[in-house]
């Protein structure tokens, strides 16, 4: 895994983005998801807050510092340094194996 992308304590400045997880007790960063071409979006999504260059979504910040998460295409790249590669925490969740 990478480094923490942001400090803890600049996480926990965000409006409810760092907490940890009810299941496992592991750090877990909140991001809404971006809306797409059906118009849906801003769903909480849970994901691991270090970044992970095997995740599959990339996370910027957005509206009134939250953050903001989409899922990656096949072979997708980040636009860097603004987005990081994050994994869904309910992939890496220790209560779910």
């Amino acid at each position: 895994m990478g480094d923490v992308v942001m400090t803890e304590r600049e996480l926990r400045r965000l409006p409810g983005a760092l907490s940890v997880c009810g299941r496992c007790g592991g750090h877990v960063v909140w991001a809404a998801t971006a809306a797409r071409d059906t118009g849906r979006g801003g769903r909480a999504m849970p994901l691991d807050p270090v970044e992970d260059l095997a995740g599959n979504v990339a996370v910027q910040p957005g509206h009134a510092g939250r953050l903001v998460a989409r899922v990656l295409k096949k072979d997708e790249v980040v636009d860097r340094p603004v987005q990081y590669v994050a994994m869904p925490h309910f992939a890496t969740c220790r209560s779910r194996r």
